[in-house]
């Protein structure tokens, strides 16, 4: 129906430039388990649940119908356990881009796995190039795992999306200038899209016990104010987004 809509819309919107979307996991299950501390995702239910892969694998065949060039897997993350039962029986839509948000540490196996199943685009939550900055967000990975992943998605043309995080609560001089020194030698690898202060959202663990991980008083961001006019106990009951007072 949306593409019928599409084509009597007269936008002139090519199919080439719409998506469309999948799902095989809702939730963390990294999360589930330990979520990293800037991360307000799922705040709800941290319960990971995930689609078999015959179910999964009948609604990918249905995408070759539709007239687009992205599939979309909506996931915060990949299934820890897709690699086993699920990418190994995939095939892409070929002709079309794939992407999905992947954990590492990703192994050259695995990553041709993600290669073969047709996912040539992804986006790894690698957010330092410190083992010390990322045991503190509590990511579970060390700056070594983050490399090699850099490494294998380009031995298997698999594009890469991601970023580093600054402004970390109790961040040291010494775990920046230990990141600026290693970026010089990974030129040849793909470059991060920006370098993003720490945000602090609603769920997260940084902001439901900030007194435990060192952030003083949190305040809505300024914005809800001018958006809503309530009082501030309100706009603290309302907001998903702070900043330090």
């Amino acid at each position: 129906e949306y593409f019928a809509a599409l084509a009597a819309s007269g936008l002139e919107l090519a199919p080439a430039r719409t998506q469309v979307k999948i799902e095989l996991g809702r939730g963390c299950w990294w999360g589930e388990k330990a979520p990293c501390l800037f991360c307000g995702l799922n705040g709800c239910s941290r319960r990971y649940r995930r689609k078999s892969a015959p179910r999964f694998l009948e609604e990918w065949q249905r995408l070759r119908q539709y007239p687009t060039r992205t599939v979309t897997l909506t996931d915060n993350v990949l299934a820890e356990d897709a690699y086993a039962d699920l990418l190994p029986m995939l095939t892409g839509p070929h002709g079309r881009r794939v992407f999905c948000e992947v954990r590492p540490p990703v192994s050259a196996a695995q990553m041709e796995l993600l290669a073969r199943a047709g996912i040539n685009r992804i986006q790894p939550g690698i957010e330092s190039l410190s083992t010390r900055s990322l045991q503190r967000m509590r990511k579970g990975t060390r700056a070594s795992d983050n490399v090699a992943l850099l490494v294998h998605a380009v031995a298997h043309q698999v594009a890469v999306t991601w970023n580093l995080l600054c402004g970390f609560p109790g961040e040291t001089d010494d775990e920046l200038a230990e990141q600026l020194q290693r970026l010089p030698l990974l030129t040849h690898l793909p470059p991060p899209t920006g370098l993003y202060p720490v945000q602090y959202h609603r769920f997260a663990p940084l902001v439901e016990v900030p007194e435990r991980h060192g952030v003083g008083m949190l305040v809505p961001a300024p914005a809800y104010r001018h958006l809503y006019p309530l009082a501030p106990a309100v706009l603290a009951d309302l907001a998903y987004w702070f900043v330090p007072e």
